[in-house]
């Protein structure tokens, strides 16, 4: 997954579906249901996305955007509106109201595997509540 911010690209590398941001819109009966719609994993599959999508996160003004979804293997996007109302969405995507969760993440790519670094790596934790940033900051 990747996050936007500053006009630097951050990387989280949930472990489970339920670590991820998206993990809690899962527990919402109709997001998941429409999130599930488009988990078809019969034309493609990867062990390195493993939900067949990918979120792209954006923070603008201490909020944390979901602001894109991408299939996997065809690099298309899932229209927004194809699980949210549309007077959900806002120029930066949709707010993550459903965040309630601290996150570790890195400033580096890491090229999935936690052993093979591309560049020096910089980890920073990330605290969300309801959405809105409440820290942000690099790990000691």
């Amino acid at each position: 997954e990747i996050l936007l911010h500053n006009l630097d690209t951050f990387y989280l590398y949930p472990e489970y579906r339920e670590d991820s941001p998206l993990g809690d819109l899962f527990s919402i009966d109709k997001y998941r249901n429409r999130l599930e719609e488009h988990y078809d994993t019969s034309k493609c599959w990867t062990s390195a996305c493993a939900r067949v999508y990918a979120p792209v996160w954006k923070i603008k003004k201490n909020q944390l955007y979901l602001h894109k979804l991408i299939r996997c293997c065809s690099q298309d996007e899932i229209e927004l509106n194809k699980i949210f109302k549309k007077r959900f969405i806002k120029k930066n995507g949709v707010k993550a109201f459903w965040v309630n969760k601290k996150y570790s993440l890195s400033l580096g790519y890491s090229n999935y595997m936690w052993f093979i670094f591309d560049e020096e790596i910089k980890w920073y934790d990330m605290h969300i509540k309801k959405g809105k940033v409440i820290s942000f900051k690099e790990e000691a």
